[in-house]
């Protein structure tokens, strides 16, 4: 169910953003700025502050083998990066292609920073996608 079950870890709290929070998304994704077609937006919550630390978007999409994977951008504050965020996202993330029996996730909008991160997480770049992918069923 959506917004059920909460991820809580390393001290973030990753959640289905609601109300307020879905601008927050809006403002830390200006390149996704309009929501429509993201099915899903999260956020990460600092517990002890209520402070929104991070946040990403997704959706379906079919990879050009035919097989739907789930595509999505994230982005962390920069007073939060190195603190867990971004893993506790992507851990959501993978949670919730495994629930959409999607085999992959694929990153789209990396930032070059970023590659070192995802590729220490399993990631490999796709030429077919422009983006990084993560085979969620092994």
């Amino acid at each position: 169910m959506k917004g059920a079950d909460p991820h809580h870890g390393d001290g973030v709290e990753v959640r289905e953003a609601a109300g307020a929070e879905r601008q927050a998304c809006r403002m830390l994704l200006p390149e996704c700025a309009s929501d429509m077609g993201w099915s899903r937006m999260l956020v990460a919550v600092d517990p002890a502050s209520g402070r929104i630390t991070g946040a990403a978007m997704a959706l379906p999409l079919r990879h050009a083998s035919g097989e739907p994977h789930l595509r999505f951008i994230m982005r962390v504050a920069k007073p939060y990066r190195g603190a867990g965020v971004g893993s506790a996202i992507l851990s959501r993330m993978e949670r919730l292609a495994r629930e959409d029996a999607a085999p992959a996730l694929v990153a789209t909008g990396v930032a070059e920073e970023s590659t070192r991160f995802l590729e220490r997480r399993g990631f490999v770049g796709s030429e077919a996608l422009r983006g990084f992918e993560l085979d969620v069923e092994s």
